[in-house]
């Protein structure tokens, strides 16, 4: 039980750090998209994702900084994964904003 929700979580950790990525470039990434990375990132079987929402939010209250937060569920598991897309903390020559804070987080059902 406990290592199919371990894989379950590995696989939602790697489609979002590749969504962070997609959107650090710009691009907007849509809970039918994440589905398919999850499905690229998915490796196993009998492992089955569904997308419920992915809300990209943004805006003052936030420091103006993209938030992400993506709902899915897997095999009776409810997650929530989220990340931040902002600029490097200190001095840096490339202030480029990058995704980071990522998190996953079970919901119970």
């Amino acid at each position: 039980m406990q290592q199919k929700k371990d894989l379950i979580i590995g696989v939602i950790r790697s489609a979002t750090q590749k969504a962070g990525k997609q959107i650090e470039t710009g691009k907007l990434v849509t809970g039918e998209q994440f589905e398919k990375i999850l499905e690229e990132q998915n490796k196993y079987d009998d492992l089955l994702f569904i997308v419920e929402s992915l809300v990209i939010s943004s805006g003052r209250e936030i420091t103006g900084n993209p938030q992400v937060e993506i709902f899915c569920s897997a095999n009776g598991y409810f997650f929530k994964a989220s990340f931040m897309v902002k600029k490097p903390h200190g001095k840096f020559e490339n202030e480029t904003p990058f995704a980071h804070y990522f998190s996953i987080e079970e919901l119970k059902g």
